[in-house]
Order: C-alpha cells, then sequence, then structure tokens
C-alpha cells in the first residue's frame, strides 16, 4: 500500500463496516415505511361494497353499455316534459306547462320582465 500512497487518483483506506450497515439498515427502514404507507393507503381508498341492485343507487362511474338507447330515453323524456304538464318536484311547489302553451301566454300577456319597466332578455 504504501508504494500506492503517492498516487492522488488511487484510495488507500477501506469502507468502514458501520457505515455500510448503516445505510443497509436506512434502505431497509425507508422500504418497510414505504410498504406501510401503501397498506395504509390501499386500506383507506377501499372500494364499496359491491353493487347488489335491490333498490339502492351506485356511486361512481357509470358507463354506457348502449348509448343510443340511453340518446333514445334522454330525447323521450326531454319531449315528454315538452308536450305534458306536471310538477317539477315532489312537494308539488312549481310546476312546468307544455311548451306551445308557454309560447302562447308569451305573446299574449308579452315577456315578464317587460311588465316590470325592465328590458331585455334573461
Amino acid at each position: 500500500m504504501k508504494a500506492l500512497e503517492h498516487l492522488p487518483s488511487v484510495e488507500t483506506r477501506d469502507v468502514k463496516p458501520r457505515r455500510v450497515l448503516f445505510a443497509l439498515l436506512m434502505v431497509f427502514v425507508l422500504m418497510v415505511t414505504c410498504v406501510a404507507l401503501a397498506a395504509a393507503i390501499l386500506h383507506w381508498a377501499q372500494p364499496a361494497r359491491p353493487f347488489s341492485g335491490q333498490g339502492e343507487t351506485r356511486l361512481g362511474i357509470r358507463l354506457e353499455v348502449d348509448p343510443q338507447a340511453a340518446e333514445d330515453r334522454i330525447e323521450k323524456q326531454a319531449g315528454k316534459r315538452l308536450t305534458e304538464a306536471g310538477w317539477n318536484d315532489e312537494t308539488q311547489t312549481s310546476a312546468h306547462i307544455p311548451i306551445d302553451r308557454a309560447m302562447e301566454l308569451l305573446a299574449q300577456q308579452g315577456w315578464p320582465e317587460a311588465a316590470a319597466g325592465r328590458s331585455g332578455h334573461p
């Protein structure tokens, strides 16, 4: 070893075993901490219980199985609401009327805000 000490690029000391063991211990502690944290996250973010479909609603993303059938259903509901009278809520405090009748009333009576002295549209 003495012959190599005069060269600046040659390392003359050995690595201390305590430092290697301490580094390995720190890596092990870090790995255990990460596993424990991942387990806690997975336990906290458990999915909801399976959907039984019996009188309960399911929260979350609903995938559209048949887009055309869904579109037809939505258009049918919208058409029914535009052509029939009915209540907007269960307390029966707000109602809707057919759009043809609403246009007739608007043509006869004018825009509701125009009667109050305001001009413009909604």
